[in-house]
């Protein structure tokens, strides 16, 4: 068999021929052959979603493709980067200033209301035409 970069070179000239052009550069395009194990071709992949991705929509169209081109049964395997598979993610402090709990934020006013507008004075206004009419009236 000939070199393993130079045939996974030919499986991707076939795929992209047979897959749409978006397909094929963000799944495809930037993996990358590893190594040939036993019959297992190994296959770079950048990430583990891609990895993921390949392994269930791809693999079957990529076997076949090679047997095609080398006429030999070669199952594929697809991992991640070894800095990555043991890479934690790490996220950047954040740039937003840190928020303090509700209660002792400042920027937020205690009451959206209106404080006009408070439960006594709707009794008052509600209740006081009709205790003075009562009051008037004697009922």
């Amino acid at each position: 068999m000939e070199n393993i970069h130079d045939l996974w070179d030919r499986v991707l000239r076939e795929i992209e021929r047979k897959i749409s052009k978006p397909s094929f550069e963000t799944w495809l395009k930037s993996t990358k052959a590893h190594s040939l194990r036993g019959d297992t071709l190994v296959i770079v992949a950048p990430n583990e979603f891609a990895r993921d991705w390949l392994d269930s929509r791809y693999s079957h169209l990529i076997a076949e493709t090679i047997y095609a081109i080398t006429g030999e049964e070669l199952a594929v395997k697809f991992i991640i980067p070894p800095n990555q598979a043991d890479r934690k993610l790490e996220f950047p402090p954040s740039a937003k200033k840190q928020r303090k709990p509700y209660e002792e934020a400042n920027d937020f006013p205690q009451s959206m209301l209106n404080p006009k507008y408070t439960f006594d004075t709707f009794c008052h206004r509600l209740w006081q035409p009709v205790c003075s009419r009562r009051l008037v009236s004697g009922r």
